[in-house]
């Protein structure tokens, strides 16, 4: 597939819509359960464990991309805040847990690039 057939919707964190639109979003989550050991009724039987699903965790995301100075300047502002996510992956209300954003030293002419890597993490 072609970017420019690209018929994905653009990618949006809280009010900030990206530039570069379509930027990765990993997942890492994992599900709770309780296990419980079920005593033996006489000596003869052995115990047995069972495990009782308790549903999932909030799942972990990171967003990564690229953007210019001012999506820089107004990610780096995100930080503790819950905000909506639009993601083509995922869309709900995340809570911003950390935002790292690195200038690449690269000049075009829409501004000054930067790269940026938020953790993100689902609110449920």
């Amino acid at each position: 597939m072609s970017l420019s057939n690209d018929d994905r919707a653009t990618a949006r964190l809280g009010d900030i819509t990206f530039a570069f639109e379509h930027p990765q979003l990993e997942s890492s989550g994992s599900g709770q359960a309780a296990k419980h050991e079920i005593l033996p009724v006489d000596e003869n039987d052995d115990a047995t464990t069972v495990i009782q699903p308790m549903g999932r965790k909030a799942r972990d995301w990171t967003l990564r991309g690229d953007c210019y100075k001012e999506t820089a300047d107004a990610l780096d502002n995100l930080n503790g805040e819950v905000v909506e996510l639009r993601h083509s992956r995922h869309s709900g209300d995340v809570y911003v847990d950390d935002v790292r954003t690195n200038p690449e030293g690269a000049l075009d002419e829409n501004g000054w690039r930067y790269s940026y890597n938020i953790s993100l993490t689902e609110v449920v």
